[in-house]
């Protein structure tokens, strides 16, 4: 069972502003994107694309902040670049991702919309807590069945057993499938938007995921005035 989600006191001494918008949602039903979705996510892909013929990745706002922040806090790691950027990227190189389900369209669909990253986590496949901090020495992301990723230094979100995820996406077990009922959404706010703003965004990325997936949702914006949100067992 969920105990609590946190965020560890060292992230804040090196990034004092850094805002994570946490949504928890029950009872959804992942399956094939409707066709509402899907045509406006194609309509964004295409909308970019030629928007990247005339510009680079970093000309928008949020990539361009993203890279300045981990640049500047010293958590670079040009191998494995936040999650948005990623998308940014692969959209320039004409790499359209491919529809996996309608979670996933949609999480990939607020990256690009809000320039930041978003991330979903099967909530079942998660020990006792989730806690955002620094990965250390024997920290690891499953990317692929092949593939673990050293994570000291990195901004990851772990818990009692494993590394959940990062600014890169969630690991290999923890991805949300079509089996998916419980999700946790992290959004990875940049520190430059204030909290009202943070929180209204938050807010508004969960209504919209519950309208396209049904059940419930709940919202938390942490920071370092409130880091910890704690459930009642």
């Amino acid at each position: 069972m969920l105990k609590d989600i946190s965020i560890s006191s060292a992230v804040f001494k090196i990034i004092p502003s850094f805002q994570c918008g946490v949504n928890i949602y029950r009872d959804i039903v992942i399956d094939d994107s409707p066709g509402m979705l899907r045509g406006r996510v194609d309509f964004f892909h295409k909308q970019i694309q030629m928007d990247l013929l005339d510009q680079s990745v970093y000309d928008y706002t949020g990539v361009r902040q993203w890279q300045q922040i981990l640049e500047q806090a010293g958590l670079i790691d040009r191998s494995l670049p936040p999650l948005h950027e990623q998308l940014y990227k692969n959209l320039q190189a004409d790499n359209i991702p491919p529809s996996e389900h309608s979670g996933e369209d949609l999480i990939h669909f607020f990256n690009l919309q809000y320039e930041t990253p978003v991330i979903l986590i099967d909530a079942d496949t998660v020990f006792d807590y989730v806690k955002i901090g620094f990965g250390v020495e024997q920290d690891q992301l499953q990317i692929t069945e092949n593939h673990l990723h050293p994570m000291y230094g990195q901004i990851i979100a772990k818990d009692r057993k494993k590394t959940l995820a990062s600014l890169s996406g969630p690991g290999l077990d923890s991805r949300t499938s079509r089996s998916t009922t419980t999700a946790i959404q992290l959004t990875f706010i940049r520190p430059q938007l204030s909290n009202d703003s943070a929180a209204e965004l938050t807010q508004a990325v969960g209504d919209m995921f519950t309208q396209i997936h049904g059940g419930t949702v709940e919202s938390r914006l942490l920071r370092a005035a409130s880091p910890v949100w704690e459930f009642s067992l």
